[in-house]
């Protein structure tokens, strides 16, 4: 059983798809196409690769709420 803790892992979101198959014990139902890495082993306690670096992106309020010359804002509407 999976005991409520906390670590400092860079996970990045390409990596939550292959850990949660991991921790439900699918993990050769990971696609090879996947980026992201399978750190369940994090979560049994066992030891992992940890990742030195993760690229965040950002962006600053004020250009939020600006739209670049020649583009339109658009909103999509999903239908559920």
């Amino acid at each position: 059983m999976i005991q409520p803790k906390t670590d400092d892992i860079l996970l990045s979101v390409p990596d939550y798809m292959p850990t949660l198959l991991g921790v439900m014990g699918m993990e050769n139902k990971i696609p090879k196409v996947v980026e992201g890495k399978n750190y369940a082993d994090l979560f049994f306690d066992k030891p992992v690769n940890r990742p030195k670096k993760q690229l965040y992106f950002g962006v600053q309020k004020p250009i939020l709420n600006r739209i670049p010359e020649g583009l339109e804002r658009k909103t999509t509407h999903l239908p559920w």
